[in-house]
């Protein structure tokens, strides 16, 4: 499956056959259907592969007994390492939204992306139940994601640093912009 995570970001699920993942992975096509009945299995298998390790991660940080605003730190921090660790699958995720099949909208929102999505606004809601938790939700994600999408282009903006591309960095100013906004105080 590893094999098979490059090739559909870079070239789409619709852009990668299987015969081209056998080959990547060094097998006949006859073993990896074996192991997978069709692509979509493949597919759903190699998206839950590379998402897994860190959902049982957030899912801890979501669950401990700690303050809200804490958990909202930890999580920040680990969702930011794996947007920067994870190219491969945060352009995957990208060129998805892209193409915007809806087959496969639907089943990274239900099956995959959802529950995160869901304890990300919890969290939020529970910090402040007076926003729209599902929009700053939207908001939260959109920071980090985009943030990390964009990382070639990035560097070559005027003043750019680089502990602009650090997670730690990065986890921290969205932390204090989503507590503190922009102004440090409510906008009038």
């Amino acid at each position: 499956m590893a094999n098979a995570l490059p090739l559909f970001a870079d070239h789409g699920y619709s852009g990668v056959s299987m015969r081209a993942i056998a080959a990547a992975a060094g097998l006949t096509i006859g073993t990896l259907y074996h192991y997978f009945s069709n692509k979509e299995a493949l597919y759903l298998g190699v998206l839950q592969a590379s998402y897994a390790s860190c959902a049982e991660q957030w899912q801890t940080i979501f669950d401990a007994p700690t303050p809200p605003l804490e958990r909202l730190r930890d999580y920040l921090l680990q969702y930011c390492k794996f947007a920067a660790e994870n190219k491969e699958f945060v352009g995957l995720v990208k060129r998805e939204q892209l193409e915007g099949n809806p087959q496969r909208m639907e089943l990274m929102a239900k099956v995959l992306l959802g529950e995160q999505f869901e304890k990300t606004w919890q969290l939020l809601e529970e910090i402040n139940p007076d926003i729209d938790a599902r929009m700053a939700a939207n908001s939260l994600i959109g920071m980090v994601v985009h943030h990390f999408e964009i990382a070639a282009l990035r560097q070559r903006f005027p003043q750019h640093r680089d502990e602009y591309d650090d997670p730690a960095r990065v986890s921290e100013h969205i932390y204090q912009l989503l507590v503190h906004g922009l102004l440090g105080k409510p906008a009038e």
